[in-house]
């Protein structure tokens, strides 16, 4: 519920920044368009997202979604869409980077099993 108030909340506040024109309403295809983006890339996402992270630990749950940005320049740069910069690749390293290094301290963090020697009685 809070990350589907969040997500209207700050909609409207870009609707209202940006735009605020009803005219996207008036057309089918916009029409269209808005219902689209509120109920499959947002509401039906956010409902298979939530549903998932209940099979998953919380820090690799989190490192997969910290990797959306990463994808997404990823994608953009397959489909012609931005070209791949240096900027873009420094970028994309910088985000591999912070959201693999807290995984990786607490792997290396979690205490190793010892075996542990019964005393041998004399």
């Amino acid at each position: 519920f809070v990350q589907f108030l969040t997500a209207a909340l700050f909609s409207l506040i870009a609707f209202f920044s940006f735009d605020g024109s009803f005219a996207a309403f008036k057309s089918a295809s916009g029409t269209l368009s808005l219902l689209y983006l509120g109920l499959l890339s947002t509401c039906l996402c956010y409902l298979m997202q939530t549903a998932a992270q209940r099979y998953v630990a919380s820090g690799p749950a989190a490192l997969i979604l910290s990797m959306e940005a990463f994808f997404g320049a990823v994608l953009s740069i397959m489909l012609g869409y931005d070209p791949a910069s240096p900027r873009l690749i420094f970028g994309g390293a910088l985000i591999l980077i912070s959201v693999t290094l807290p995984e990786l301290v607490v792997i290396l963090r979690k205490p190793q099993k010892t075996k542990t020697t019964e005393p041998q009685e004399e």
